[in-house]
This record gives C-alpha cells, sequence and structure tokens, in this order.
C-alpha cells in the first residue's frame, strides 16, 4: 500500500491536486456506484484497511484531504423552481476524508445488517409456505393433489424459469441474493468473508481510538443509530 501512496502522491491529478487525492476523492464520491456484493465487499474492505492505516501511520497524505460530506438543509427551503434550483444551488458541507470514508463504513454496515434481517424473514416465510403446502395437501384434485397447488407451482416453476433466462435482472428471484458465477470470484478469500461482523469488529476496535472523537461529531442522526444497533454509544 505504502508504494502506491507514495507514487500517488507524488504525481499531479487532472485538478492540478495530487492524483491521490483525486483518485480517493472520487473512489469515495462513487462508493454508493458500485453494483454487486463481490465489488462493494472488496471496496468495503479496501477502505476498512485504508482507514486504519492512515490512523495508525498518521499519514498526513490522507488525512489532509477534505471532501464533500452530507447535504445541507434549511428548515424554510421548501419546494424549488428550476430557476431557484440554478441561482441556489444544494450546499454541501466538507469534512475531512478520513471520516466520510468511516461514514461509508456505517453505510456499508447498515445494507449488510438489512440484507441479513431480509434474509431471515424470507426464510420465514418459505417455512410457512411449506407448511401451508402441507396442510393443504389432501386429495381435492381427482387425480392426485390440490388443483390450487398444482397451479400456482406450475406459475413457480415459469417464473423460475424466466428468471434462469434473465439472470441480468438480480432482485427478483432468488429472494434478491446475487449468485456470483464466476470461478475467479468464488476462489477470492474476500467472497466468503462475512461484511457485516467484519464491519462490527472494526468500528469497535476504531471507537477505542483518540481520532474517533473527531470523527463522530461528523456522524448522522441514521448513522448514530446504526452504530447504537451493534452496542456503540455516541
Amino acid at each position: 500500500m505504502e508504494a502506491v501512496l507514495e507514487f500517488l502522491s507524488g504525481v499531479p491529478g487532472p485538478t492540478g491536486k495530487s492524483a491521490l487525492e483525486f483518485v480517493l476523492v472520487e473512489w469515495c464520491s462513487k462508493q454508493h456506484l458500485f453494483f454487486g456484493l463481490y465489488e462493494r465487499k472488496v471496496s468495503t474492505l479496501a477502505l476498512c484497511k485504508l482507514l486504519q492505516h492512515a490512523v495508525s501511520m498518521q499519514d498526513v497524505r490522507i488525512a489532509n484531504i477534505e471532501i464533500k460530506g452530507d447535504q445541507v438543509y434549511t428548515s424554510n427551503a421548501g419546494v424549488k423552481t428550476r430557476s431557484q434550483t440554478r441561482e441556489r444551488p444544494a450546499q454541501w458541507t466538507t469534512i475531512p476524508l478520513l471520516v466520510k470514508i468511516c461514514k461509508l463504513i456505517i453505510y456499508e454496515l447498515s445494507n449488510a445488517i438489512e440484507m441479513a434481517m431480509n434474509s431471515v424473514k424470507e426464510e420465514d416465510t418459505e417455512d410457512d409456505e411449506i407448511e401451508w403446502n402441507d396442510d393443504n395437501s389432501g386429495g381435492d384434485d381427482a387425480e392426485g393433489g390440490n388443483l390450487f397447488v398444482a397451479e400456482t407451482q406450475g406459475i413457480d416453476s415459469s417464473l423460475t424459469a424466466y428468471c434462469g433466462l434473465n439472470s441480468d435482472y438480480l432482485g427478483m428471484c432468488d429472494g434478491d441474493v446475487e449468485e456470483e458465477e464466476d470461478p475467479d470470484v468464488l476462489n477470492d478469500p474476500l467472497y466468503s468473508v462475512d461484511l457485516r461482523s467484519t464491519l462490527v469488529q472494526f468500528l469497535q476496535s476504531l471507537v477505542q481510538l483518540p481520532c474517533y472523537a473527531v470523527f463522530e461529531v461528523h456522524f448522522s442522526s441514521q448513522e448514530k443509530q446504526v452504530l447504537t444497533n451493534i452496542g456503540i454509544t455516541t
């Protein structure tokens, strides 16, 4: 990592500042655009490594970078016309890059927690459907089985076949769980990492460091709630 940081910090970027600042600002600004569970996991774990390095090494090359933070809302903003939006564009706070990285990590943890909760709900729903089918598997249909169940099973089969042929439409089938098929991805140790537990442990370690007091000043109420849910009080 040090070799890459050293190289980028010595190369000018397209904005006139260092390439290091350009790359990190672009990365953090577009983290929410990463598509795919594996891609988001790799990016998030890399952000953890970068934050850990910057804090432990007190790397001013990273610590001195500033980035756009949260949007500033005014109580009397109301509904704006297009001309008013052009005249008074949205305003944003400016925060240290390391704070932004920490906020992104909290955001990804929130997503991981929500996915885990949805997965549990889907499993409960499937169990309920199995029990319902078992309870209603009598001989209503003369040729064997409940006609309604047989018809719905046919619909399910058609839907499964459609989704199999249209696997690019992620989220439509298999309980919104992305099925990874790339063998290189499946063989990557990062693929099997439990992102939720890893981020929880990371944040619980971060809260013990002196720099955390600087970070938590910039947390929104939603971010504080996520931290409270994992036992971190702010």
